[in-house]
């Protein structure tokens, strides 16, 4: 024992004791930095607390967490961030079945906007802010469109919500948007930034699948027509390998944007919705939905969707690529029509609808019939082509949305025989005389049960009339190469077999804008790709970017000029499978 001159004995002891402390703290700080912290894994968890009386309250947990061990409460949520090594972000947030759903939207609002706040920033300058400069007349009017609009949605919800399950979820929608803003407000007061996003823009986030490509009209496009001539979906039959797994079927989706919005996050929100707010109500279909998607929306916006029912093997998979615009002749196009409900004065803005639609479906058909609810002749959104699969039964289904009516087809027998269907912005009614096919029958044709507005119910006929405007190509592609030169193992890039031996696929959903003559910021911004078998999902695979061809794209060589923040400089990203930490 250390002896010091003039202390007594207990001193001596007590310094000797503190000596030794130090030194073990001292080996432990040396064995902790061998081996590495773990609290700085880059995934930022929280959780939202809530009761009647004291109301929401957000507990940041930080990072390094069990997320396993993470309470739900109200809500609970993490952020991981990998934008500069995957091209990606990550968000998961689930809320308790056993507060009321407005809470649990608000909670599940809070978490995201609190935890994303400074991408929702930066999305909003390289999207909104920047791209108004010098148009400010224009902004303002969407913004003032997007207010009444809301306000007027909102008051109708809030009118009907009580007896009916669509407008329900989209008061939901709302509140959980109302909970966003707050939780960036909040966040941003935190971090002592002085950042302001104004409340209409929010909105804008919110609906921005409504006001697409807003900017990219600065830019020279020669005379075409982007919204239409890239992206699309590709669906084909993957058959048996060598190993006899099953057959299966490949679904890729590639979405075509300003490279402004590449600023990207997949999200998982597990809700514990009901069908209505009243005390012991069921439980809505969909337990999960999984997204690609930006910051700041409540949907895709990609229009890209997995949904997960409260059973397992209840899975629907949901594709959407924009339609070029054309008027369809209810007299001459026979198939499912689902005639949108009247609208005095405003439509459900499509974010709103989808997300109603993706928690109330529990069919391909029903999710059609929700979408159409609400969607009035003057409706600015832009018309869409859906593709809709359900793994268990192998279904698949088609659901055009154009500003009049709504058309859904059962093409589950033809791709049986063609094995291929590829979109990528033509109407399947468009060339209807052109080209004979088959009719059968519709599995169910019933109206949804949901009570009419004025007095009017949506309407069906008897038989669904399959077209496909592309069967020639559909026939040239069965005879290029044998069926078993497809590789069992596909992956979700634009050199994937599946795109490369599918004609004008790979030109169509790898377009680059940046490519051309003269230079566009425009183009192919991910793909993703799902393998689905009667078991349920195989492969999920999701690649963030431009596709490689030839070149990476590179901002600083390619458009100095246009703002990016936050983005990776250069994109040569390969494909992600997420690895969410709740079931």
């Amino acid at each position: 024992m250390l002896k010091v001159v003039g202390a007594s004995w207990l001193q001596t002891r007590i310094a000797t004791y503190i000596l030794v402390a130090v030194a073990l703290m001292g080996i432990g700080a040396i064995i902790l930095g061998e081996f590495g912290r773990i609290d700085n894994d880059g995934t930022y968890a929280a959780v939202v607390t809530w009761n009647p009386k004291v109301g929401y309250k957000i507990d940041f947990w930080g990072q390094g967490n069990d997320l396993d061990t993470l309470p739900r409460r109200a809500a609970r949520g993490y952020y991981r961030t990998r934008i500069q090594e995957t091209g990606w972000s990550f968000v998961e947030i689930e809320t308790s079945p056993n507060y009321p759903d407005a809470v649990q939207a608000y909670a599940a609002g809070l978490l995201e906007g609190s935890l994303t706040w400074q991408l929702i920033h930066h999305h909003w300058h390289n999207t909104i802010e920047a791209p108004c400069i010098g148009r400010e007349e224009v902004c303002n009017k969407i913004r003032k469109g997007l207010k009444e609009n809301a306000q007027a949605t909102e008051d109708r919800a809030n009118a009907l919500a009580a007896d009916d399950p669509f407008w329900h979820m989209v008061r939901l929608f709302y509140t959980q948007l109302a909970g966003l803003e707050q939780g960036w407000r909040q966040a941003v007061k935190r971090s002592k930034n002085s950042a302001e996003i104004p409340h209409e823009d929010f909105l804008w986030l919110a609906m921005a699948s409504d006001i697409p490509n807003f900017g990219s009209e600065n830019h020279p496009t020669s005379e075409r027509n982007f919204n239409v001539e890239a992206g699309g979906i590709l669906v084909k039959s993957v058959p048996k390998d060598d190993n006899n797994h099953e057959a299966l079927i490949g679904i890729i989706h590639s979405t075509a944007a300003p490279y402004q919005k590449m600023l990207r996050l997949l999200k998982k929100y597990t809700f514990g919705y009901h069908l209505n707010s009243a005390k012991n109500s069921a439980r809505v279909a969909t337990r999960s939905v999984v997204a690609s998607s930006y910051p700041g929306a409540l949907s895709s916006q990609d229009e890209y969707y997995l949904l997960y029912g409260q059973k397992m093997e209840e899975i629907m998979i949901i594709a959407g690529t924009p339609l070029a615009p054309f008027k369809p002749d209810s007299e001459e196009t026979e198939g499912e029509i689902i005639v949108s409900e009247k609208s005095e004065s405003h439509t459900v803005m499509s974010s709103a609808r989808i997300m109603s639609s993706n928690w109330l479906a529990t069919s391909a058909l029903s999710w059609g019939r929700y979408l159409a609810r609400r969607r009035a002749p003057e409706d600015i959104s832009r018309p869409v082509q859906w593709i809709l699969t359900t793994p268990k039964n192998i279904s698949l289904w088609i659901i055009e949305q154009h500003p009049s009516e709504t058309h859904a087809i059962d093409y589950t027998k033809i791709f049986t025989t063609t094995k291929l269907l590829f979109c990528n912005g033509k109407s399947v009614f468009e060339h209807k005389k052109s080209i004979p096919s088959p009719t059968i029958a519709s599995p169910d044709l019933r109206e949804i049960q949901v009570p009419p507005e004025n007095g009017e119910h949506l309407q069906g006929v008897e038989r669904i009339e399959i077209q496909d405007q592309r069967g020639e190509i559909i026939q040239e592609t069965n005879k290029v190469g044998d069926s078993t030169s497809v590789s069992y193992e596909v992956n979700s890039t634009l050199n994937s077999k599946l795109l490369r031996e599918t004609p004008g696929a790979e030109e169509v959903m790898g377009y680059r804008g940046d490519l051309e003559v003269v230079a566009v910021p425009f183009g192919n911004i991910d793909t993703k790709l799902v393998l689905i078998g009667s078991g349920g999902i195989r492969t999920f695979e999701a690649t963030s970017g431009p596709g490689y061809l030839g070149n990476d794209f590179e901002w600083k060589r390619d458009f100095p000029g246009v703002t990016h923040v936050g983005q990776p400089d250069r994109f040569h990203f390969g494909p992600v499978t997420p690895s969410w930490a709740w079931v």
